[in-house]
């Protein structure tokens, strides 16, 4: 992966708005648009009803097929991964501290612009500025904890969808591991400091498209076969909603349950000691020792 050499096939087009919602927290939005893909339109609407920043840039990949790139493999998820590291490439020359980048299929939620929302996940962002970290403005949840006393934040261990990340300048500086070569494995395995939000505020859907068909590539058949169902159970292929709405749901619901678990076998663990004969005469023989 040369992202020097690669340059050529990007161009990045600021555009400028009043104000953006996120404007506390974040310095700038960066939407990876492929060149022709048909997806521009639902860009342009997007921001007009929802302005994440005040400097967003579009940034247009010509992608590999169109112009010659040195990627690891010549595969679209590659291209993607090259994209996201343009991105890195770009704000880093601004000297940006927080971004957030899109995947050209967004659709944010209309509870983004909810005021108690947005103040929430500034002061979040704010307070990890100068952190290594990513932020999930959405995702499909798996694995998450709470990270705050008012569940408004949790820690993700597992997570897929990469579409709407706010990542730190630390982040963007961290060496990463590219031979990993599709963009949520290396994050995953370079960035243990994964956060999202309670609620999705940005969504995207999986209909068939070329790096939907390369999951298989490195997932296994078990894992491959639950995304494809889960997706056509929720019809996420369609439309986001209520399939992210469930998903968050259930991964909390796992979360309490788990937690659950981890108390009764600890509970289990202290009655057994405390009534195991062999416990028992070990506590006693100390304490004829002591007195």
């Amino acid at each position: 992966m040369d992202v020097d050499s690669n340059k050529h096939c990007y161009k990045f087009e600021k555009n400028n708005y009043e104000k953006g919602l996120l404007d506390n927290s974040v310095d700038a939005t960066y939407i990876i648009h492929l060149s022709d893909n048909g997806r521009l339109n639902h860009v342009q609407e997007q921001l007009k009803e929802y302005q994440p920043t005040k400097t967003v840039y579009i940034v247009f990949n010509q992608g590999f097929k169109k112009c010659k790139k040195k990627l690891i493999e010549q595969v679209s998820y590659q291209d993607l991964t090259d994209a996201f590291l343009q991105c890195f490439k770009h704000a880093n020359e601004q000297n940006y501290d927080n971004i957030l980048i899109l995947e050209d299929d967004f659709i944010f939620s209309p509870k983004i612009k909810d005021p108690k929302n947005i103040t929430c996940v500034n002061d979040f962002l704010n307070s990890k500025k100068d952190e290594e970290f990513i932020y999930y403005l959405g995702c499909n949840p798996i694995v998450i904890v709470p990270y705050s006393y008012n569940l408004k934040q949790y820690k993700s261990y597992k997570s897929c969808s990469m579409h709407a990340i706010v990542y730190s300048k630390k982040t963007r500086n961290k060496p990463l591991n590219l031979q990993l070569k599709h963009w949520d494995v290396i994050i995953e395995n370079g960035i243990p400091n994964r956060y999202l939000y309670y609620i999705p505020l940005c969504y995207q859907t999986y209909p068939n498209t070329e790096n939907k068909l390369t999951w298989s590539n490195k997932d296994n058949i078990v894992v491959s076969y639950s995304k494809n169902t889960i997706i056509s159970l929720l019809n996420l292929d369609v439309s986001p909603e209520p399939g992210f709405s469930i998903i968050y749901f259930v991964s909390k619901l796992l979360c309490i349950i788990l937690l659950f678990m981890i108390f009764f076998v600890c509970l289990y663990c202290y009655d057994y000691i405390n009534n195991n004969k062999y416990f028992v005469k070990r506590r006693q023989k100390r304490y004829n020792k002591l007195t």
